[in-house]
């Protein structure tokens, strides 16, 4: 497995964790957002580790709000997370306004009832469960772990394991905006991806994509309503994909 990772965080709407594109010690997460933008590299376009995992600093990321020029991440000597964010480009001109943050009053936050668990492993329900705890905190909505968008995020943290890389887009120039598209999660309004290597349990890549501000960016966008998690136990590799109608 390569020493040198990037940690990436991607906007268009992640050893140890947002493509606004950063590295921080084994943890890659991607966000995607209609408009956005962050601190790792950052990109222009439509479509994240602990102490123990592989967080390092600073912070690389990439944003992607419309097709235009993106920073290519600077390698660092240890694997750090990464971010991607990426707002999906609509097939026909149309005006997409700026997601806007929950407004819920505390009485609405102290009620939301978590989504519930009806896909993935343990350690990947834990995941989106300690997500939701955090997107509470925010005022957020909890997310829905969705079949298909855990469908995606696996199959992406498998290619990584089985091709030896670590970054939101493959070998073959697949990245998040497809796979999501493949499993079949549609209509795609906006979406992002997290991912992460190194980390054991799910407390501890959370605690590593919650301490970089593009992954935290991607797990507390209240416009996202569903999620994906995907965890290959062979090097520990995380994928997150936050993704709404």
């Amino acid at each position: 497995m390569p020493l040198n990772r990037e940690f990436a965080t991607r906007v268009g709407l992640g050893a140890g964790a947002v493509v606004l594109t950063t590295v921080v010690g084994g943890l890659l997460a991607a966000v995607t957002q209609q408009s956005a933008a962050d601190n790792m590299a950052y990109t222009a376009t439509p479509t994240s580790t602990s102490a123990a995992g592989a967080l390092g600093y600073p912070d690389d990321v990439e944003i992607t709000p419309e097709p235009t020029a993106t920073r290519t991440p600077t390698k660092k000597a240890t694997p750090r997370p990464t971010a991607t964010r990426k707002p999906v480009v609509p097939k026909k001109p149309t005006a997409t306004p700026k997601p806007s943050k929950s407004t819920l009053s505390p009485s609405a936050r102290s009620t939301a009832k978590p989504a519930p668990m009806t896909v993935g492993t343990t350690l990947e329900n834990q995941v989106v469960q300690l997500a939701n705890a955090q997107r509470a905190k925010a005022g957020c909505k909890p997310l829905k772990h969705d079949a298909k968008l855990r469908e995606a995020a696996y199959g992406h943290s498998k290619d990584m394991v089985a091709k030896d890389y670590f970054d939101h887009t493959s070998p073959t120039g697949k990245d998040a905006d497809a796979r999501i598209e493949a499993a079949g999660f549609s209509p795609v309004s906006s979406w992002g991806e997290n991912i992460a290597y190194g980390q054991r349990t799910a407390a501890a890549v959370m605690a590593d994509w919650m301490s970089s501000p593009g992954h935290k960016r991607n797990i507390l966008d209240c416009s996202y309503t569903h999620i994906g998690v995907g965890y290959v136990s062979s090097g520990s590799y995380w994928t997150q994909v936050f993704a709404a109608h």
